[in-house]
């Protein structure tokens, strides 16, 4: 009687990139797609990057929105496939620095920001129906509010950005 062999695993299936206009699509093995890259000028610079999960559900976009080859605007999602929080480069390029997080009915309910370039959040502000309601800053650097500004429709405050280093190219 003849022993039995153990049969080998087939190889998993390659990933494979598929391109048409100005639209590049990345599929996994299984067809699935993991990354779509937008290129509406042609010139291999990616305007749009967005990257899904296994199950097809949109993870994060990284934008550059002013067609100068740095990211300065990143999209979350959550399961829904709702925007969870977006980040903006204001003031240093390649780099969020302010969080703007939606609220259920639209609009934006949050918007975190880092005035100093460290980092961390140091401004704070609540909103509802459209209107600032409460600013919170950290003066003291210890990623705590220790300062509050109840509001009643007025603008936010607004100090300018620290100067940082140059835009980090993106890959």
């Amino acid at each position: 009687m003849a022993a039995c062999r153990p049969s080998r695993p087939s190889p998993s299936p390659s990933p494979y990139l598929v391109q048409k206009g100005p639209y590049q699509a990345l599929y996994d093995g299984g067809g699935r797609l993991q990354r779509l890259l937008y290129d509406p000028k042609g010139r291999g610079k990616a305007q749009l990057l967005a990257f899904y999960a296994p199950d097809g559900r949109l993870l994060r976009a990284e934008i550059d929105t002013d067609g100068d080859d740095v990211v300065d605007r990143w999209e979350f999602f959550d399961a829904n496939g709702s925007v969870e929080k977006v980040g903006l480069a204001r003031c240093r390029p390649g780099q969020a620095d302010e969080w703007w997080f939606p609220a259920d009915a639209g609009g934006i309910v949050r918007v975190e920001r880092d005035e100093d370039g460290d980092g961390r959040v140091d401004h704070w502000i609540q909103r509802a129906r459209a209107q600032i309601v409460l600013e919170e800053f950290d003066t003291d650097g210890d990623g705590r509010p220790d300062q509050r500004v109840a509001r009643d429709a007025s603008p936010p405050t607004r100090r300018p950005c620290a100067r940082v280093a140059a835009p980090i190219p993106r890959r």
